[in-house]
């Protein structure tokens, strides 16, 4: 029970970090996920149609925002090439912290039937040295010790009657002895 304890604890430990690593490297997709998702609704607020006024003024503000709109359509796949990149280890620390969280809970449920077992085995030896001690006619004073059994659970046949034929009762309290 002793290094179940001290496994169980170490794979505990081994879970907690594996949790933290797993929360990080969600936190920093959902980041990118995130940004991502702003330099869409950035570039989708951009104007299609710069309006009226000179033409050489509409074509350079034009020119501006196609600039503007490429600067983002670069920057949003720079995201999710750095998303795509980061996806792997994330999906591999989810996969490390689930299979770290099976062990936990494979070692609490082995702790819980030894656990148990110990419980078990411990109720049965009370129970059993209650009937015993419920079988016997007298329990024996301070002191004292309770005779010797050739066989256990065999009752009548101590090492004092061990000579004596078979029926022969040396209790004078239950009568004859015949």
């Amino acid at each position: 029970m002793f290094r179940l304890d001290k496994v169980l604890h170490h794979r505990e430990l081994l879970e907690k970090e594996a949790r933290a690593e797993r929360a990080e490297a969600e936190r920093r997709a959902n980041a990118l996920e995130g940004a991502i998702e702003s330099v869409r609704r950035e570039r989708g607020s951009c104007p299609e149609d710069v309006g009226e006024g000179e033409p050489e003024a509409v074509v350079t503000e034009l020119a501006q925002w196609s600039r503007y709109a490429e600067g983002l359509r670069r920057r949003e796949r720079g995201l999710e090439q750095r998303l795509a990149a980061i996806r792997p280890k994330l999906e591999e620390r989810i996969r490390a912290h689930q299979e770290i969280r099976k062990e936990v809970e494979g070692l609490r449920k082995l702790r819980a039937r030894h656990l148990a077992r110990r419980r078990r085995l411990r109720e049965r030896k009370g129970q059993e040295a209650i009937d015993d001690a419920a079988s016997r006619r007298r329990i024996p004073g301070p002191g004292t010790e309770f005779p010797k059994m050739t066989e256990p659970g065999h009752r009548g046949h101590s090492a004092e009657t061990a000579g004596e034929p078979a029926g022969t009762d040396r209790n004078p309290d239950r009568g004859t002895g015949r």
